[in-house]
């Protein structure tokens, strides 16, 4: 990457994050939003930076597995079946994601299409992990 690019680059992830929070202010997220949903930026060409709102989509546990609240949110338990050991699972690969906004953002005009968004009033919620039919602390 051509490090001239990165106050550049910087802006436009700027840009991108004020764009996404018109649509969907702060204050109107659901309560799942920020313990479920990860961002990412990526730079598709000479110009276009794109931004991604998403969420890993649910997977089946293990027999030997559930979920539990714990003080930060939902964490996974996995229990040995042999010795009855528990352990939290630091990561799982669920394979496959849900994109909830994509915005491609110009580098060079700072004009923002927005690819995708979604009405978070309507999503389906038991498609993501970790599960959000879990209550979080306040």
């Amino acid at each position: 990457m051509n490090p001239k690019l990165i106050p550049t680059i910087n802006a436009a992830i700027s840009a991108g994050n004020a764009r996404f929070n018109e649509r969907h202010p702060p204050e109107h997220l659901p309560r799942w939003f920020q313990a479920n949903v990860a961002q990412s930026t990526r730079v598709i060409d000479d110009r276009t930076l794109e931004m991604r709102f998403y969420v890993e989509k649910k997977v089946p546990l293990k027999k030997n597995q559930f979920w539990e609240l714990a003080s930060h949110g939902p964490r996974l338990i996995e229990v040995d079946e042999g010795t009855g050991e528990r352990r939290v699972v630091i990561t799982r690969d669920t394979g496959s994601f849900i994109d909830l906004f994509v915005a491609n953002i110009d580098l060079i005009s700072g004009s923002i299409s927005v690819m995708k968004d979604t009405d978070f009033d309507t999503f389906d919620q038991s498609l993501i992990e970790p599960p959000v039919h879990l209550k979080f602390p306040r």
